[in-house]
């Protein structure tokens, strides 16, 4: 028999909703799609299909485009259906930025 107590989250005593030793993890985010990365933004992504060989010229930057590049070249991103890979890229100042590099699956014809 399973002995475990559940206790409330601090904060979140009488909530109603199911698990009550849940954390909140839920961060308020938007969604553009651009012709070029705007500024002070704090991540982008780019989609590719399963064995893509290389990032398209469009919308990234320089460092963005290579960071996304080594995660295709050490295997890590393959473009595997909702497969995600991220690295951060140092930029100047406070300005750094997550690359994420998102796959979808095989590239119809």
């Amino acid at each position: 028999m399973n002995k475990t107590k559940r206790r409330p989250v601090a904060g979140r005593a009488g909530n109603k909703i199911g698990n009550t030793d849940a954390i909140p993890t839920s961060t308020r985010v938007s969604v553009v799609a651009a012709p070029e990365v705007p500024k002070g933004v704090d991540a982008v992504a780019t989609f590719i299909a399963e064995k893509s060989r290389g990032i398209e010229n469009g919308a990234l930057g320089a460092a963005e485009r290579k960071a996304a590049e080594r995660l295709m070249a050490a295997g890590v991103a393959r473009g595997k259906p909702r497969e995600v890979a991220a690295e951060l890229v140092d930029g100047t100042g406070k300005s750094s930025r997550h690359v994420m590099v998102v796959g979808l699956g095989a590239r119809r014809r």
